[in-house]
């Protein structure tokens, strides 16, 4: 009889890890099938004409990638999207990421495990805003959590990189830094541990703002590492950003301008 027990127990050990070795798989190559949507989402923004896209070039984009129009922020009572005011968005996570925010009771439980599985859940969210029947804001980001140390801090950490695009002047286009159509900050952000590469530009003919969409995704979906830093992640704009950090030209805020 202890002997029978014992082949159970050894079928139910084993058939449990079967199951286990099929779930990982699956995350695992949904994981690497969302990235290259993503990648590709990434490759369309590189040649899209952001200084001259309208309502339909916007629209047309999104769709091809997933998305849809999501509420305005100014008509908070009515949701629909028109030419004069609309905005879009197109947003790529794995499977794993989007199980994580369904569920938020158990969140920190998930998210811990299946980091020390080695699943880093990462999201790549691009919106455009469109006022007038004219593309005038855009935000690309790029977004993954893992395990890591900061300081005295061990845990987890979120590591994220933007690009906003504006079709007129970004927030160094001021008196401070005149005429700069490309900046590369680093902000600090309060809360929890989180490590911040944000570009700002205005598309011109210069070419300089596509430099900002120089971003290797292979990282996200690396087993057990990650994304450690952006050396790997958005390498031309972590040089432009060492470059204006080191040259003191404008301080450690100040905007990068290859």
């Amino acid at each position: 009889m202890p002997k029978r027990g014992s082949f159970r127990t050894k079928w139910a050990l084993m058939g449990i890890t079967a199951v286990l070795c099929v779930v990982w798989l699956y995350l695992y190559f949904d994981s690497v099938r969302q990235r290259r949507r993503a990648e590709q989402v990434l490759s369309d923004l590189i040649v899209f004409p952001f200084a001259t896209a309208d309502f339909a070039l916007v629209r047309d984009i999104t769709l091809r990638h997933g998305g849809g129009p999501i509420r305005s922020n100014l008509e908070q009572v009515s949701s629909t999207c028109t030419p004069r005011d609309c905005e879009f968005e197109v947003s790529i996570l794995p499977a794993e990421t989007r199980l994580l925010r369904d569920q938020k009771r158990f969140l920190r439980a998930l998210d811990l495990t299946g980091q020390y599985l080695g699943f880093h859940p990462w999201m790549v969210t691009v919106t455009f805003t469109v006022r007038d029947g004219s593309l005038q804001h855009s935000r690309t980001t790029v977004e993954q959590e893992r395990i890591g140390r900061s300081g005295d801090y061990s845990g987890l950490i979120l590591i994220s990189y933007s690009v906003d695009t504006d079709r007129t002047a970004t927030p160094y286009s001021d008196a401070e830094y005149p005429g700069s159509d490309y900046a590369v900050t680093r902000p600090h952000v309060t809360g929890g541990p989180t490590d911040v590469l944000q570009v700002w530009t205005v598309p011109k003919p210069s070419g300089a703002w596509k430099r900002a969409f120089d971003i290797h995704l292979d990282c996200l979906t690396a087993v057990l590492r990650g994304c450690v830093d952006f050396r790997g992640l958005a390498p031309s704009a972590w040089a432009d950003y060492e470059a204006s950090r080191d040259s003191m030209q404008f301080g450690t805020r100040g905007p990068s301008q290859p």
